[in-house]
């Protein structure tokens, strides 16, 4: 997809169409469509709410996507922020600056658990980074994704992190009855308050580790 964009031609093609459509132009426009195969396609659709609508949606080819998802952070995330993307590497309509994995970029948090030595340098690395949140696709990490292995000082490291230095705010619940939530954002934080500290989502890690 990168060198797809890279294309100026494309991308010309791209602003002018997609500028139109968000002007309100009456007749349908062609719309962009990241797919998870890592290509794009063209969508016909009458309104920016029939486009929500339709990259919003499950089907074959694009499971578990994450555009409602990017709509909140683009709503309620501050401008600057950026963030780190664990289990999903369609970052095309998340309108904030990002770090995720992709066929050709590690995993960055397993990254930086395996170059840091305890969770304050953890939390260094996350700031040198500029990162100030985290969004988790769940249903994606877990159909894409093995857990991490780790050993278990680097799985205390990650725990420690995890409860000191990450705050959940939002949480989009599930969608199959077995499900109890399908994104969570949570933010960087110097310290979280005992109260709202959460644990390591259990399918991030392989449960050996946890031993």
């Amino acid at each position: 997809m990168i060198w797809m964009l890279a294309d100026p031609l494309l991308l010309r093609f791209f602003r002018a169409n997609t500028s139109k459509f968000y002007r309100g132009t009456p007749k349908p426009q062609p719309l962009l469509v990241e797919r998870e195969v890592n290509f794009i396609t063209f969508a016909q659709v009458g309104s920016p709410a029939d486009a929500a609508q339709y990259l919003a949606e499950e089907r074959s080819g694009y499971p578990n996507p994450p555009y409602a998802a990017f709509q909140w952070a683009n709503t309620h995330l501050p401008p600057k922020a950026k963030v780190l993307l664990i289990g999903d590497e369609r970052p095309f309509y998340l309108e904030r600056n990002r770090l995720s994995a992709s066929l050709y970029v590690r995993q960055p948090l397993l990254f930086f658990i395996e170059t840091s030595s305890s969770s304050t340098e953890l939390y260094q690395k996350f700031l040198r980074e500029g990162i100030t949140h985290v969004l988790i696709n769940k249903e994606e990490y877990l159909r894409t994704h093995d857990p991490l292995t780790l050993s278990a000082a680097k799985t205390r490291l990650l725990d420690s992190f995890w409860k000191k230095h990450l705050q959940l705010i939002h949480v989009d619940p599930g969608t199959n009855e077995r499900d109890d939530w399908d994104f969570a954002f949570y933010r960087l934080a110097p310290s979280v308050n005992p109260r709202a500290v959460c644990a390591v989502p259990y399918f991030l890690i392989k449960k050996s580790s946890r031993k």
